[in-house]
C-alpha cells in the first residue's frame, strides 16, 4: 500500500462506507460492507444546502412546561446477561436503576464539570485527616417496590451491607476493598446509627467521591441487605435498587422494561417525569433506522453518522442536536507477557502510527457530509483520557504545543513506524498475531463497526504482516485474558472496547495503574503519577498530573484511544429536554418528558 494510499481516500471525500470498502481488501471488510448496504462515493447522498444552520434544533430546558406520562421506546444493543449490578461487564441497566452513594452531577445545557453531590448520602463530612468520611443518609432515599424490600427506606444497614456483598462477588473490587488490594481506598464501612454511615480510608484519596459515584457496571451500587442471602433477594433475577427506574420485565433476545421508582429520592419536582421506559433488543442496525423513521423508537441511539443528515432531510420533522464529543470505543492493547515482542515501546509506536486517525475519524463520524452542509464540527486526538471526559480535562495529541513531541507518535507515518520496527530488531514487515472476539460472540455491537477498517490500515500498511484469530467465546475467552491484563497476559496485539467515562482521576488509575482492574500495560512512573492524582486535592493540580499521565501515555501506548468528534443527534420531536443534561452520572433519562401533541405520536 503506498503512503499516500489514505490521503487520496480522504481528498476524494469518501463516505463512511467507501473507505470501509478500500479497506476492505480482505474478506472481512467486504463482509461488513456488505452488511452495511450501499455506496457513495463523494459523501453528498444528505442533500444538504451549504448553510444548514436552520436544520439544528439547540437543546432547551421545558421543565417548566412539562406534561406527565407516557412511553419512551430506545433500543439497546448490549442487552444484560444478568441484572446482577456488581459485575463487569455483564449488567448495563444498573446506571438507571440502582443509586450510588453519591452522583457525578450532569452538565446543565452544557457537559459535565465533575462536580460531586449527594445520590443515597444526603451530606457528609471529611476528616483533617482526610481518612473518615462521616455520610448521613437521605431519608427520602427508598428502594424499587419489588419484594422482599417492597420500597421500603435505604438505611445505614444497607450500605456497610453493600460493601461486604461488593468485595466478595464483584470482579471490579480490586478497586474498592483495600482488603482485597492493599492499593485501593475503602479499608471499612460501618454504621454509628440508622442514618449514619462511617467510611474509612487507606490514605487520603481526592477521587474517592467520585468512585463511589461511579455508574458503569461492576461498581458500589447501594443494594439491599436482603441481598446478603441469595435466596432471599437474588440480584441477578431481580432489580431492586434505589435509582430513579426498576427493571419490570427481561428477557434475552426481547429487551426490557423499566417503570419509575415511586420512592427515589424527591425533590419538589418529582422525577422521573415518564411513566415507562421500553427498551427492545433491536440488534441489526437496518432494523432499528427503519423502525426509528417509523416513530416506534423515538431516540436515534447509535445510529451512523452518515445516516443522520439522510434521516433528517426525509422526515424534516425530526430535531437535529448538537452533541459534545462522542470517542471510539475502539482502543489497541499490546501484549505485556514475557515473550511478548510488544514489550518493546518502539513496536507499540509503530503500531500506532500505521493509523491515519484524521481519515479514520473523519469517516467514522461522517465529518466532511457535516462540513460539506455549514454544520461546524470537531475532532479530538485522544491518549489516555476519551474525548468525553469531564470538560477540559482532556488534551488533544494534535496540539503539538500543548501536548510535546510525544505527539509526533499519534501522526500517520509510514516510513517512521518502519525505522521503529527495524530498530527493535524485528524484520520489515514483522508478524503480529492480532486477537479479537467474533463478530457473533460479542454483546456490544457496535464493537465491530468500523473496525475492520481499523486494523486494515495496520494490516496493509507494509509495516506488520497481521495473523488475525478469532475467539469464539467471548465471555470464557476473550473477556479474561484480553480485555485486560490485571490478571492474564497475551503476546500479540488485541483491540479492546472502552467507553466508560468516569472521574479522570479513577479512570486513569483504573487503566494505568499497576492494581487498576482495566489496565493492558504500565510502569512505576504511571504507577507513581496515578497515585499521585488520586491523592491530589487541589483540583487544577490533579488535572495537571492528568495533563502529564496523557503526554507520557502518548509516548508508552500501553493501551493508547483513538480519538472522538463532535457531531449531531436525532430524536422525534415528542421527546422533550433531550441533551438538556449531559454527562455525569447519566440519569438524563429521568428529566425527558413526552409531548404526546407532537410527532410520531400525531402528524406535525
Amino acid at each position: 500500500m503506498a503512503n499516500t494510499y489514505w490521503s487520496t481516500i480522504a481528498s476524494r471525500r469518501v463516505s463512511r462506507r467507501r473507505a470501509l470498502a478500500l479497506t476492505g481488501s480482505t474478506a472481512l471488510a467486504a463482509g461488513l460492507l456488505a452488511a452495511c448496504g450501499g455506496d457513495d462515493d463523494d459523501g453528498s447522498s444528505s442533500g444538504a444546502s451549504k448553510d444548514a444552520s436552520s436544520l439544528v434544533t439547540q437543546p432547551t430546558d421545558e421543565t417548566k412546561n412539562l406534561k406527565r406520562g407516557g412511553v419512551l421506546v430506545n433500543r439497546t444493543t448490549s442487552e444484560p446477561n444478568t441484572l446482577e449490578p456488581h459485575l463487569f461487564p455483564g449488567n448495563f441497566t444498573s446506571q438507571d436503576t440502582y443509586s450510588g452513594l453519591w452522583l457525578i452531577k450532569d452538565g446543565h445545557l452544557s457537559y459535565t464539570t465533575g462536580e460531586i453531590e449527594g445520590d443515597v448520602v444526603e451530606s457528609w463530612e471529611l476528616s483533617p485527616d482526610k481518612l473518615t468520611i462521616t455520610a448521613k443518609i437521605n431519608p427520602n432515599a427508598h428502594f424499587a417496590p419489588v419484594a422482599p424490600v417492597n420500597g421500603r427506606s435505604v438505611d445505614a444497614q444497607d450500605v456497610v451491607a453493600t460493601f461486604q456483598r461488593h468485595k466478595s462477588v464483584s470482579n471490579q473490587r480490586a478497586e474498592f476493598a483495600n482488603e482485597i488490594n492493599p492499593n485501593a481506598p475503602v479499608v471499612s464501612v460501618t454504621a454509628t446509627d440508622a442514618r449514619t454511615v462511617v467510611i474509612k480510608l487507606n490514605e487520603p484519596n481526592a477521587a474517592i467521591t467520585a468512585l463511589l459515584a461511579r455508574g458503569t457496571p461492576g461498581s458500589m451500587f447501594v443494594v439491599p441487605k436482603e441481598a446478603l442471602d441469595k435466596n432471599v433477594l437474588d440480584l441477578a433475577r431481580t432489580s431492586a435498587g434505589s435509582g430513579p427506574w426498576y427493571v419490570t420485565d427481561y428477557a434475552q433476545g426481547i429487551g426490557y422494561r423499566y417503570k419509575p421508582n415511586p420512592g427515589y429520592k424527591q425533590t419538589k419536582d418529582a422525577i422521573p417525569y415518564i411513566d415507562e421506559m421500553n427498551w427492545p433488543t433491536v440488534a441489526e442496525y437496518a432494523s432499528f433506522l427503519a423502525q426509528f423513521r417509523a416513530g416506534a423508537i423515538h431516540l436515534a441511539a447509535g445510529i451512523r453518522a452518515e445516516d443522520v443528515l439522510p434521516t433528517k432531510r426525509d422526515l424534516p420533522q425530526l430535531e437535529l442536536m448538537p452533541t459534545y464529543y462522542s470517542t471510539r470505543i475502539q482502543r489497541p492493547g499490546f501484549g505485556a507477557a514475557p515473550e511478548s515482542p510488544f514489550r518493546d515501546e518502539r513496536l507499540r509506536q509503530a503500531w500506532m502510527m500505521t493509523i491515519d486517525r484524521d481519515l479514520y475519524l473523519e469517516t467514522m463520524f461522517n465529518l466532511a457530509n457535516y462540513r460539506e452542509a455549514g454544520l461546524p464540527v470537531d475532532v479530538l486526538w485522544e491518549s489516555g483520557l476519551q474525548s468525553d471526559m469531564y470538560e477540559g480535562w482532556v488534551l488533544d495529541a494534535r496540539d503539538e504545543k500543548a501536548f510535546g513531541p510525544n505527539a509526533k507518535y499519534f501522526k500517520y507515518n509510514l516510513d517512521e513506524a518502519k525505522k521503529l520496527v527495524a530498530a527493535a530488531g524485528q524484520s520489515v514487515p514483522m508478524e503480529a498475531d492480532l486477537t479479537l472476539p467474533a463478530r457473533q460472540s460479542v454483546r456490544n455491537v457496535s464493537y465491530w463497526d468500523g473496525l475492520e477498517a481499523l486494523f486494515g490500515m495496520t494490516a496493509e500498511s507494509g509495516v506488520f504482516k497481521v495473523n488475525l484469530r478469532l475467539l469464539d467465546n467471548y465471555d470464557a475467552e476473550w473477556v479474561p485474558r484480553y480485555h485486560n491484563q490485571s490478571t492474564n497476559q497475551f503476546s500479540g496485539v488485541t483491540i479492546s472496547l472502552s467507553s466508560l467515562a468516569q472521574d479522570p482521576a479513577t479512570y486513569l488509575h483504573s487503566y494505568y495503574n499497576s492494581k487498576g482492574a482495566l489496565r493492558q500495560g504500565t510502569d512505576s512512573t504511571l504507577d507513581d503519577l496515578t497515585t499521585k492524582m488520586v491523592r491530589e486535592f487541589d483540583t487544577k493540580k490533579r488535572m495537571e498530573i492528568g495533563f502529564e499521565i496523557q503526554r507520557y501515555e502518548g509516548q508508552k501506548m500501553y493501551f493508547p484511544r483513538i480519538g472522538g468528534a463532535t457531531g449531531f443527534s436525532l430524536g422525534w420531536p415528542a421527546v422533550r429536554n433531550r441533551d438538556v443534561h449531559r454527562g455525569g452520572t447519566m440519569r438524563r433519562y429521568t428529566t425527558l418528558w413526552l409531548d404526546q401533541e407532537k410527532p410520531p405520536f400525531k402528524s406535525a
